[in-house]
């Protein structure tokens, strides 16, 4: 089992806002499905695939031919297309529904772990259940899915500009530290093993800094970076309006979204397990208690 600091404890230094971290290269090549909210033609699933190759892993692409952002863990419950595409396949679906039709476009693939990115806008704080992206990465991880070591990637942009030659830099940025993660999760499993225990998955984000601080592992904040909420137009159509979210806005340190905020890059261990715990778990049952009472 992966223990909890050793993420944590990866030595590193910052060179033009990319960690250089003292990791070896991989043993060997990993078979990594790899998909996305934002859909098959965004910058960052090209960017991060690119990244991918490079390092010689095997890559599959399975994603939304649109955009499906905020889908969060929703499956497709209709009919749904698969076309071949430059990248692999795109599939008109949501990114969860994309990850467990991988098993039908590629029955003969073992993949290996599942990446779930770049996605164009992070993903930390009460905005984790909502996300496409991480939604597809704890599809990957669940028992009801493909019961693969999953993880998710996002980042912040310049100007929300995924296009520009600064957005471009800043995704290769993300992709560097997404290969980091699965370099140290690969130096810290025997040969053979699971790269992350059972149903887990990892949710990761790269903050849009020119000098990232370093890396944290954290616990998921219950505040947000951004908001969303509707506008009505002219016409009586709502459009959705994303919002950055103040600075005032603090979470306790330990939290993911405390140490973005302070520039560091994030991983927090989430899985699809909706179970409240602790004093919570414990009060709402005291005040449900007498329905419990069973007449004799």
């Amino acid at each position: 089992m992966i223990r909890p600091n050793v993420l944590s404890r990866i030595g590193q230094m910052t060179l033009l806002g990319v960690f250089l971290v003292f990791i070896p290269e991989p043993s060997r090549s990993l078979d990594i499905l790899l998909t996305n909210d934002d859909g098959i033609e965004a910058q960052g699933i090209s960017i991060l695939r690119q990244a991918l190759l490079a390092k010689g892993h095997e890559v599959l692409v399975v994603a939304p031919g649109s955009n499906r952002s905020g889908s969060g863990l929703s499956l497709t419950v209709g009919p749904v297309s698969v076309e071949q595409h430059s990248l692999g396949f795109a599939v008109s679906s949501t990114p969860a529904t994309a990850v467990l039709l991988s098993r039908k476009i590629k029955p003969d693939r073992e993949f290996d772990i599942l990446v779930s990115g770049i996605n164009h806008g992070a993903n930390v704080g009460y905005v984790t259940p909502v996300s496409g992206t991480v939604g597809a990465a704890l599809t990957g991880a669940s028992p009801m899915g493909l019961k693969l070591p999953s993880i998710a990637i996002s980042t912040d942009l310049p100007d929300r500009d995924a296009g520009s030659e600064a957005g471009r830099a800043q995704l290769r940025n993300a992709a560097e530290f997404l290969i980091q993660i699965i370099s140290a999760l690969q130096k810290a499993t025997p040969e053979g093993g699971l790269l992350l225990p059972p149903g887990l998955a990892l949710n990761a984000n790269y903050p849009l800094e020119e000098e990232v601080k370093g890396i944290r592992f954290c616990r998921q904040g219950s505040t947000g970076t951004i908001s969303i909420t509707y506008e009505q137009g002219d016409d009586g159509v709502f459009f959705p309006k994303i919002s950055s979210v103040s600075e005032d806005q603090k979470d306790p340190e330990g939290t993911d979204t405390e140490a973005y905020r302070a520039g560091f890059a994030t991983i927090v261990p989430v899985w699809p397990y909706l179970s409240a715990s602790g004093s919570s778990f414990q009060r709402v049952e005291e005040k449900l208690g007498r329905l419990f009472i069973v007449s004799d």
